[in-house]
């Protein structure tokens, strides 16, 4: 395979892929959690939800986030 043909896959795959909600509308958590929910043996999907968003942005990040959730919901 040329450069070229290469380039024209990577392109043609990148547009098929589906654009993520942005980071603090909470559509990503809510998308993790109805995920999460599915499984068997998960018992409280928003907590493992958190925590794995805890791990991945680090606790001061996802407050911030957490937080500007909370104030847009009230």
């Amino acid at each position: 395979m040329t450069s070229s043909e290469f380039s024209k896959r990577l392109t043609a795959a990148r547009t098929k892929t589906k654009a993520k909600p942005t980071l603090g509308s909470g559509e990503r958590f809510a998308a993790l959690k109805k995920t999460l929910a599915a499984r068997p043996g998960v018992n409280n999907p928003g907590a493992l939800a958190a925590s794995i968003g805890r791990k991945k942005l680090g606790k001061q990040r996802f407050q911030n986030l957490a937080a500007a959730g909370r104030r847009r919901a009230a």
